[in-house]
C-alpha cells in the first residue's frame, strides 16, 4: 500500500490489457479506478461523478485524450496525466494543457501510479476586484 494519499482515478486507455494492468496497479495502491476504452466512454463516467484525477492516453479513437482533458478542465479543475507513445503528432494541441504532466510509453507502471498519488490539481487564485492576488501582490512591492 502506497504512502501517498488516495485518489479517484479515472483511467483511460483503448488497449485493454494495459487498461486492466494500470487499474489493477491503481487499486493495489489504494485508489479507486474507473476505466474506460475511449474518450466518449470516459466523458460520460465523468458526468456521473467526480474524480480526483484524469489518467488517459493521447491516442484514443474518436475523442483523444488531450481533446477529453480539454473538455474536462474547462469546467472543472482537476489534475490530468497524459500517457503516449507519440508525443511528437500532439506536441501542438499539448500547447493548450500546460498543467498536464506527459508520461511517454514505454513507462514502468509503477512509477506512473507513484505519480498519480502525488500530482496535486492546479491551484486558482479567486480574483479580487477583478484583480488577481498575484497581481495585487505585485502592484503593492517597492
Amino acid at each position: 500500500m502506497s504512502t501517498c494519499p488516495s485518489r479517484s482515478i479515472l483511467l483511460v486507455e483503448d488497449d485493454e490489457q494495459l487498461r486492466r494492468v494500470l487499474a489493477r496497479e491503481f487499486r493495489t495502491a489504494g485508489h479507486e479506478c474507473v476505466s474506460a476504452g475511449s474518450g466518449e466512454r470516459a466523458l460520460a463516467a465523468w458526468q456521473g461523478r467526480a474524480f480526483d484525477l484524469l489518467v488517459t492516453d493521447i491516442r484514443l479513437p474518436g475523442l483523444d485524450g488531450v481533446e477529453l482533458a480539454a473538455s474536462i478542465c474547462c469546467s472543472e479543475h482537476v489534475p490530468v496525466i497524459l500517457i503516449t507513445g507519440y508525443r511528437r503528432d500532439f506536441s501542438r494541441k499539448l500547447a493548450c494543457l500546460a498543467h498536464a504532466v506527459v508520461v511517454e510509453k514505454p513507462f514502468p507502471v509503477r512509477k506512473l501510479v507513484a505519480l498519480a498519488g502525488k500530482v496535486v490539481a492546479p491551484v486558482q487564485i479567486a480574483p479580487e476586484n477583478g484583480v488577481h492576488a498575484e497581481q495585487q501582490a505585485a502592484e503593492r512591492a517597492p
